[in-house]
């Protein structure tokens, strides 16, 4: 780990700063525990996600692939989720024959089929570029999580491999810099290999996350997860 660290990026370190500067946010492990992103451990744990989740993606598919399996179980108990789609997941459009704006209405299509899979509605944000629409993006979060009053919030792991990833993990964690209580933060895996330090078993809703999954018949194209 101490190998990984020294070799990373200029923007992984500021995302790791980002969330290190807040003492308001406990990014690994439950509140109080004392863990902190420099000092990951491998530890089996039950999700404690709270009375109310926010499930923050990057792109539609993102929240099903990630936490499907979470939102299913919150749903499950009665407890709140809220998801939001921050870019618009329109990059590339070029290539499919379709407009920006007619790529974006697909993708946000399959987005709100999977979430209704468990009664719920997404939000979604639809900036075309994260670190040119950054401060935007940063106060619109900002005000979601003010409003929701959420415990935790789910987004990709901060060192994923997806420049789009990391670029919600900054945005998120200069939104939280706005927010005057603890929030929980827990990274969920995408593109890219985590260092897990909690456990969730989503056998009881398996099937509700591959219903989700199957709604995403234009991503999986291009990756059948």
């Amino acid at each position: 780990l101490s190998f990984a660290i020294e070799k990373l990026t200029t923007e992984q370190h500021r995302i790791l700063n980002a969330f290190d500067a807040n003492p308001k946010i406990s990014l690994t492990g439950p509140a109080g525990s004392g863990k902190t992103i420099a000092g990951i451990r491998y530890a089996k744990q039950t999700i404690e996600s709270g009375q109310s989740v926010l499930i923050v993606a990057p792109h539609q598919d993102d929240e099903t692939i990630g936490c499907g399996g979470v939102m299913a179980l919150q749903v499950k108990s009665g407890k709140q989720v809220q998801i939001v789609l921050v870019q618009d997941g329109a990059d590339g459009f070029e290539e499919t024959g379709m407009s920006r704006a007619q790529l974006v209405e697909l993708r946000n299509e399959e987005s709100r089929r999977a979430a209704r899979v468990l009664g719920l509605e997404p939000r979604f944000l639809s900036y075309p570029n994260l670190r040119e629409s950054a401060p935007q993006a940063i106060a619109a979060l900002a005000r979601i999580i003010a409003e929701s009053k959420v415990d935790a919030v789910f987004t990709p792991y901060l060192l994923d491999g997806h420049v789009d990833h990391r670029s919600t993990n900054f945005i998120l964690a200069e939104a939280l810099k706005q927010i005057n209580r603890p929030v929980r933060v827990l990274g969920y895996e995408v593109w890219g290999l985590c260092l897990p330090n909690v456990m969730v078993n989503i056998d009881s809703v398996m099937e509700n996350k591959l219903e989700m999954l199957r709604c995403f018949t234009f991503a999986n194209q291009a990756l059948d997860y």
